[in-house]
């Protein structure tokens, strides 16, 4: 009998942890896609352009590029010294006014959407885990919807019908 305890035990031990791990803190922004410059990120590998950077602004990552003697960088970006998601020091085009964000999906009757099948959008409380700064309710960031059925957070949705995104 004790040794049918300790297996028990250990099972409900390699579950919890096989648990904790599938489901602990979501950091996936980029859905399936890759990040363009100005959108938020956890590694430059997300981002859509090269040479690119993901640096922490506001405490959350995002697409930057590298920049260098503070020049190189487009209108509307300053070179700044900035570090990385993984703790890098580096200097970076860092937009010196505010990232534009998707206009939010609308219904067949011109309303704005707060849901959209499995999305759900920034000021609805949600299961995403994905910042740890500047959080919306739905646990994202960057106006990104939070998909409750990964708790991943994605592009908002263009158009939204009764199947979900469009």
């Amino acid at each position: 009998m004790g040794l049918l305890r300790a297996w028990r035990l250990l099972s409900f031990f390699a579950l919890a942890v096989l648990f904790a791990w599938a489901c602990g803190t979501d950091v996936d922004l980029g859905g399936s896609g890759t990040a363009a410059e100005c959108e938020p990120c956890t590694t430059a590998s997300q981002c859509a352009f090269s040479p690119a950077v993901c640096a922490q602004i506001g405490g959350n990552g995002y697409c930057v590029t590298p920049c260098s003697q503070g020049t190189g960088c487009g209108a509307g970006e300053a070179c700044t010294a900035a570090v990385t998601t993984d703790d890098a020091a580096v200097t970076a085009c860092i937009t010196t006014t505010s990232c534009p964000t998707a206009p939010p999906p609308t219904g067949p009757d011109g309303a704005v959407l707060d849901r959209c099948g499995e999305l759900v959008g920034p000021d609805v409380e949600a299961g995403c885990k994905a910042c740890s700064y500047s959080c919306q309710p739905n646990g994202c960031y960057g106006g990104y919807w939070c998909n409750t059925k990964f708790n991943d957070c994605d592009k908002p949705p263009t158009a939204c019908d009764a199947g979900g995104p469009g």
